[in-house]
């Protein structure tokens, strides 16, 4: 299981970290279900199945026309636009296989072919993917289309190398490095992870994490959001001569740093950790809490 959460994102559209508009706060809550198989010594398959609930809320704005032309309450409430959002369902399925070349000794190394593949949940398209004139779409009357989604909707095929040491003195090391592949529109990424850790005391293993991911190459456009970089406004003050409408593509990069421990309890692990997204382009400053258990079937 892990909560997230983010009152703050690293924009497409200046690349810069700030907060969402408005009082806007991101909040997810994901539980993921996983089964390794071992083939052989050497050969591993796998899968993972999430199951996740989104939910982003923010102050709500109201544009136009100036109130103090309407009468009737009713169209003072077509002018307001609200980006409220919340969705649940299963999210994206992610199978691997993977090979270790070398013996099993202080120095391992493997490869790894990771494939993420939607469930038939509704991709995100972008608020104002079916118009030409995007700001048309905040016309008293009219609604925003959902831009909330449990994942991109799209394939994702990545390769792995994967090193791991563990030298004497209870330390272990592990290395990842590899190339994703994004089918169906989003731009190719290398992505690689690193850990290390030492275990303390019999039943505890504190370690440090950081994983990151990288856009190298532009995907194609999927339509345009709302942003703006008056984030110092409040709902009240607010005024649609600050709406900008960039174009949005599934692209995104992100460093995530963190921190855990694993605990034996008995014959069972339990992982806790924390990390925080403290770069990225098209993204969340998430602030993940982890917690998760394996065992022997």
């Amino acid at each position: 299981f892990d909560g997230q959460y983010a009152d703050e994102e690293f924009t497409s559209f200046n690349g810069q970290r700030q907060d969402y508009p408005v009082d806007g706060e991101y909040f997810a809550a994901n539980f993921r279900l996983g089964l390794r198989y071992g083939i052989t010594d050497q050969v591993e398959i796998g899968g993972q199945l999430v199951l996740s609930y989104l939910s982003f809320e923010a102050d709500e704005v109201y544009f136009f026309p100036a109130i103090d032309e309407l009468n009737d309450l009713g169209d003072i409430r077509g002018g307001i636009l609200s980006f409220d959002r919340t969705t649940t369902g299963l999210g994206d399925l992610n199978l691997y296989f993977r090979y270790r070349f070398t013996p099993m000794q202080r120095f391992v190394a493997a490869i790894e072919i990771d494939m993420k593949v939607p469930t038939g949940y509704s991709a995100v398209t972008g608020p104002f993917s079916d118009t030409e004139e995007p700001l048309d779409s905040l016309l008293p009357g009219t609604s925003l289309v959902d831009d909330v989604s449990l994942g991109d909707g799209q394939l994702d095929v990545t390769g792995l190398l994967l090193l791991g040491w563990a030298p004497p003195g209870g330390w272990f090391t592990r290395l990842d490095a590899g190339f994703r592949a994004r089918f169906f529109g989003p731009g190719q990424q290398i992505v690689s992870a690193f850990k290390i850790g030492n275990r303390v005391v019999d039943w505890a293993v504190p370690y440090l994490a950081t994983d990151f991911e990288y856009t190298v190459t532009e995907g194609e456009v999927i339509g345009q959001v709302l942003a703006t970089e008056r984030v110092d406004l409040s709902a009240q003050e607010f005024d649609f001569e600050y709406v900008q409408t960039p174009d949005i593509r599934f692209d995104r990069s992100a460093w995530r740093v963190g921190i855990g421990t694993i605990l034996v309890v008995a014959d069972r692990e339990l992982d806790v950790s924390y990390s925080l997204v403290v770069w990225g382009e098209n993204t969340a400053r998430l602030h993940i809490v982890s917690l998760g258990t394996s065992f022997n079937l």
